[in-house]
């Protein structure tokens, strides 16, 4: 019994100096109507466009969002701004602004 959890907690500590980061996925929080639709990670940003992770539901194309940039993505921009949904498919969510 002694062995296992002497194992068990070289495990956990092994785990935690490994000397790595994790790396900082980038999420923006969306909103619709003024109700919030939780953190969607972002797949890519560019120009006036950016693609989101899908999850579960579909989004119609025309749908107005408000897009909450809280880890400052899209520079030169507010932290909140509106985007409409122009794609919703396997790739992901597009939005553009």
């Amino acid at each position: 019994m002694e062995t296992e959890m002497s194992h068990e907690e070289s495990f956990i500590v092994d785990w935690q100096d490994m000397g790595e980061e994790a790396p900082i996925r980038p999420f923006v929080a969306l909103r619709m109507r003024g109700r919030n639709m939780g953190l969607y990670r972002v797949k890519a940003v560019g120009g006036k466009r950016m693609l989101l992770d899908q999850r579960d539901s579909r989004l119609p194309v025309g749908t107005q969002l408000e897009v909450g940039d809280v880890q400052g993505l899209i520079p030169n921009l507010p932290s909140s701004l509106v985007a409409q949904v122009v794609a919703s498919d396997r790739s992901g969510l597009s939005l553009a602004w």
